[in-house]
C-alpha cells in the first residue's frame, strides 16, 4: 500500500509541475503519426465505463491502426473539461485530455472514414465509479495527508453527485455525439439481446456497446464493426483494482442508497428508459433505501 501512495504522490507532482513538458513530448508524436498509413481508432467514452479494457484490447490487437483513448472530441467538450481540471483540486491536464486537444486538431486534415467505439453504463454504478477515479479533483475533501479516503464524506459525496452525474452524460451525447458527429443515438431503438449498435454518418462509424454487455456482445461487435472474420476477444485490464483505494471502493459501494425521489428521477431520465430499460428493477433493488 505504501509503494501505491508514492506512487501516486509522484504522478501528481508530475501532474503538476511537468504537464507542458508532456505536452510537448505528444505533440511531437502527433507530428509523426500518418493516418494515412495508420487510420485512427477512438475509443471516446463519458469515462468510468470500462473503457480500459477495450482500448488495451484493440491497441494490442490491432497494429495497423492507431488507436487512441479519450473523453472528449469536440471544442467545447475539451475547453470545459481543461478548466474543470485546472479549476479543481487537481490543478493540471490529465493525459486523456493531453491526447483530446491533439487529436482534435490532427484529424482536421483527416479526410478518411474515422472508426469510433462509444461506450455507456448504468448511471449509479458510473456515478459511484466516478467519485474514486476522479479523487484527485476533491483531494483536499475527502482525503487525508496520507491518501486515505474519509469515507463518510465519500458516500456523501456520491449521493449528491448522482443526480450530476446523469446530466452529465446525457450532455455529452448531446455535445460529443450528436452535435459534434451528427449521431443521434436515440434514433434508434437499442437492444439488449445485441447489446451493440452500428451507426453511420458523413465519414463516421460509431460502434455504440454497453459496459454491462462487453462479455457477451464485443466479439460479434468487433466482427460487425471492423468486417472481420472472427471477431476480438476482450482482455480484461480492471485498473481499479490497482488503485491505492480499491478495497475502500469495494466496500463503499455496497453502501450508497438513494432516496426515493433520487431513484424516480433516474429512473424516469431519457438515458435510462432508451438504454436500461431492462435494469429498473435490479437499480431499485440495489439502491432504494
Amino acid at each position: 500500500m505504501k509503494i501505491k501512495i508514492l506512487k501516486v504522490k509522484i504522478r501528481r507532482f508530475i501532474a503538476k509541475n511537468l504537464s507542458v513538458l508532456v505536452h510537448f513530448i505528444y505533440y511531437l508524436k502527433f507530428k509523426r503519426y500518418n493516418f494515412k498509413k495508420k487510420p485512427p481508432i477512438i475509443v471516446l467514452t463519458p469515462g468510468k465505463v470500462g473503457s480500459s479494457s477495450v482500448y488495451n484490447t484493440l491497441k494490442n490487437k490491432l497494429k495497423n491502426n492507431h488507436v487512441f483513448h479519450i473523453h472528449q472530441l469536440s471544442d467545447i467538450g475539451i475547453k470545459n473539461s481543461i478548466n474543470t481540471h485546472l479549476n479543481s483540486d487537481r490543478k493540471s491536464l490529465p493525459m486523456h485530455l493531453i491526447i483530446s486537444s491533439l487529436l482534435n486538431k490532427k484529424l482536421m486534415d483527416y479526410n478518411d472514414e474515422v472508426r469510433i467505439i462509444t461506450l455507456l453504463r448504468e448511471p449509479v454504478s458510473r456515478a459511484i465509479s466516478g467519485i474514486f477515479q476522479n479523487i484527485e479533483l476533491y483531494a483536499k475533501e475527502l482525503e487525508n495527508k496520507n491518501l486515505k479516503i474519509i469515507e463518510s464524506k465519500v458516500v456523501d459525496k456520491v449521493i449528491k453527485k448522482i443526480p450530476m452525474s446523469l446530466e452529465y452524460i446525457e450532455k455529452w451525447i448531446k455535445f460529443e455525439l450528436k452535435n459534434n458527429l451528427e449521431i443521434d443515438i436515440y434514433n434508434d431503438d437499442f437492444s439488449s439481446n445485441t447489446g451493440f449498435k452500428i451507426f453511420h454518418n458523413n465519414g463516421i462509424k460509431l460502434l455504440l456497446i454497453r459496459m454491462e454487455d462487453l462479455n457477451f456482445s464485443f466479439k460479434g461487435a468487433t466482427m460487425n464493426f471492423f468486417d472481420l472474420e472472427e471477431g476480438i476477444k476482450l482482455k480484461d485490464y480492471n485498473i481499479g483494482e490497482e488503485k491505492y483505494y480499491s478495497r475502500q471502493y469495494k466496500s463503499l459501494r455496497n453502501k450508497i442508497k438513494l432516496s426515493n425521489e433520487n431513484i424516480d428521477k433516474i429512473l424516469s431520465s431519457k438515458y435510462v428508459i432508451h438504454f436500461y430499460g431492462d435494469y429498473v428493477d435490479k437499480i431499485i433493488n440495489k439502491y432504494s433505501n
